[in-house]
């Protein structure tokens, strides 16, 4: 195409370069249009804005007039060299110059902002004046339009993706506080607390429609805000949740405690009878700690029923699972202590059925009538029969009468 180094144009090269020009007015006036119809831009030109948004707003805004006014100084360019065109249906070199050096050259001019009475000139303009080519105007409102649409898709996608937190949190904190009025406020274990995470979720939705900007950075919520709140609705609800379900439970709760505490007194009952059972069979030093564990809890069990009574449901949330915890730990505990003083008894018995057994053998092996046998067996019986028991000797005595026939069950096999 002419008009490069400062050669004419021809003029199918002119006539193409206008037609070019215009199709770019186009463009750029589509695109100007379509960013002022973009959400993001809506938004914030009709939000009372604030911080890092508003310092990033008035300065797009401006740009966004900034481009309108290249886009005017554009078309009067492009008008007057298409006037000239017009007025010269066969142009001549002359004419073919003018128009190249406006089509050009700097013949966009852009007026800028007044100049501050100390700095005019007697004779000079009153505003400051710039006069670019097209092809210069253009790849400068490129930039100053990325400036823009950076600015206005980021505000709707930050606007868009905190609010959705937003609700989501104001729908949290709205089922807690469903949870407090059906309990009422006197049954919650931090009345205030409802409120103040109202007052924070109120801040931060102030700084999400105001300065969305400030909770956005490399395209993603900053979530901090918002954990913090959910954090403690989170533990709002856990309390209130505890109540509500305590609440329901706690008749089959406390019969639940009432049931426990009635089997470790039967079973400490249990252990007292067989300590005197056992001490009458076997030799053995008298057990201690038996008595019932459940007495404190029989009390504790009663301030459950009072704070019920009463209504003080955040207290029993915390106290019942105690004495739940405490209760069973109490069963647990007596029925290992009933099972220890019972052992000894057991183990009579293991080394009865243990003693018959190899008398037992004895016999099939052909030992009925061995009389040193029957003496050791003898021995071991007497021990194990005769009440108190001595568990340690009758032990020795049955494991020598073991050791006994399995020698002679060797000998049989072996000959030897």
């Amino acid at each position: 195409m002419g008009g490069t180094g400062g050669a004419a144009m021809s003029r199918a090269e002119v006539d193409e370069a206008l037609g070019r020009l215009r199709k770019e007015e186009d463009d750029i006036t589509a695109a100007l249009l379509a960013v002022t119809d973009h959400p993001g831009y809506r938004l914030l030109d009709g939000a009372s804005l604030a911080g890092v948004t508003l310092e990033r707003w008035t300065a797009a805004s401006a740009t966004v007039g900034t481009l309108w006014q290249g886009l005017d100084a554009h078309k009067s360019a492009v008008d007057a060299a298409a006037a000239l065109r017009a007025r010269h249906p066969r142009p001549g070199q002359a004419e073919l110059a003018k128009i190249t050096t406006m089509l050009t050259g700097p013949s966009a001019e852009l007026v800028g902002a007044d100049i501050p009475l100390e700095q005019r000139k007697l004779a000079g303009p009153e505003r400051q004046t710039e006069r670019l080519t097209l092809a210069h105007l253009v790849t400068r409102m490129n930039a100053q339009f990325t400036t823009v649409t950076e600015l206005v898709t980021a505000a709707d996608s930050a606007w868009s993706a905190l609010m959705a937190r937003m609700m989501q949190a104001e729908e949290q904190l709205r089922a807690a506080e469903r949870d407090i009025a059906s309990l009422g406020p006197d049954l919650v274990p931090d009345p205030a607390a409802a409120g103040q995470l109202r007052q924070e979720l109120a801040r931060i939705r102030t700084a999400v429609t105001t300065d969305p900007l400030s909770l956005w950075q490399r395209g993603t919520a900053q979530t901090a805000p918002f954990d913090r709140v959910d954090a403690g609705i989170g533990a709002l609800r856990d309390q209130l949740t505890k109540i509500i379900k305590l609440r329901a439970e706690f008749d089959g709760r406390a019969s639940g405690i009432g049931s426990t505490l009635a089997a470790v007194d039967t079973a400490a009952a249990q252990a007292q009878e067989a300590d005197a059972r056992v001490r009458e069979r076997v030799v053995v030093a008298p057990a201690t700690g038996i008595a019932s564990p459940a007495g404190p809890l029989h009390g504790r069990l009663a301030e459950l029923r009072r704070m019920r009574a009463s209504g003080d449901w955040s207290g029993l949330a915390v106290a019942m699972p105690s004495v739940e915890s405490d209760a069973s730990r109490a069963l647990a505990q007596v029925r290992a202590t009933l099972d220890a003083i019972t052992a000894p008894l057991r183990e009579r018995d293991e080394l009865r059925g243990r003693l018959q057994a190899y008398q037992a053998k004895a016999a099939g092996l052909g030992y009925a009538e061995d009389l040193e046998l029957d003496a050791i067996f003898q021995q071991a019986r007497d021990l194990l029969w005769t009440a108190p028991c001595a568990l340690g000797e009758a032990a020795k005595a049955v494991s020598g009468y073991q050791a006994a026939v399995a020698q002679r069950a060797r000998v049989k096999a072996t000959g030897r």
